[in-house]
């Protein structure tokens, strides 16, 4: 047959969207004088709203962003595949399918917001800020949506006996609501003023979906993409 592994979508998602955003950075502060403060008085947004910054950042991200939804599909059928017994069809039938289904569907969303945060970057005075906070904002819902559901069936898989993925990497998953808890106490405590931390909660949430991101790459190590069957 002629095909490929499932673990190139999550490599390359991760590759492209970590050097993205960190290549955008360094080309911001590294100027003179510098287009933004440093980390983390600086959001991501505008590291990439001035030339040539936001060329990096609109097509680095249009890459990643549907690299981010494969991976998730390739997931699904995973996760299809290993909890979907024949016992569970006769006793719940249809149930398993629409739990994973709509794990597609929330990131396909997220998908379809983040190309559409992306898209408004300009380095002109005609960036759409209302299109762009609607997307960036629709991008982190969704995309937290899709990490608890994610977690919740990875939980349900490991307590069937069913480890399909290396311990550490379980553990990323299993405490993923700790982590967002983290997340929006931190966020809150800015917000009430009881301390500043500039943007460094914005970073913080990107940097772990992109953690999350990459661990499928060991998840996905015995699917394959078959494009051509002999």
């Amino acid at each position: 047959y002629l095909g490929f592994s499932g673990r190139v979508f999550p490599l390359l998602g991760f590759l492209v969207g970590l050097v993205t955003i960190v290549w955008t950075y360094l080309v911001a502060v590294s100027k003179s004088p510098p287009d933004v403060k440093p980390f983390p008085w600086t959001d991501i947004t505008h590291t990439a709203i001035q030339f040539p910054e936001y060329i990096i950042f609109r097509i680095g991200l249009m890459v990643a962003a549907p690299l981010f939804c494969l991976s998730f599909q390739v997931l699904k059928y995973l996760c299809f595949y290993l909890g979907l017994s024949r016992d569970e069809m006769l006793l719940n039938p249809g149930a398993p399918e629409k739990s994973l289904n709509s794990f597609g569907v929330i990131s396909i969303a997220s998908c379809i917001f983040l190309c559409i945060s992306t898209a408004t970057i300009s380095d002109g005075g005609d960036m759409n800020w209302t299109l762009h906070t609607i997307g960036a904002t629709g991008f982190f819902i969704f995309a937290i949506l899709l990490v608890i559901r994610a977690s919740k069936i990875y939980r349900k898989l490991w307590s069937a006996k069913k480890h399909f993925c290396v311990e550490w990497s379980y553990q990323i998953k299993k405490y993923s609501n700790f982590i967002l808890a983290s997340i929006l106490g931190l966020q809150l405590g800015d917000a009430l003023k009881l301390f500043d931390i500039g943007s460094f909660v914005e970073w913080y949430a990107t940097f772990y979906l992109l953690a999350f991101f990459f661990t499928l790459y060991w998840d996905l190590k015995g699917m394959e993409i078959i494009l051509f069957r002999s």
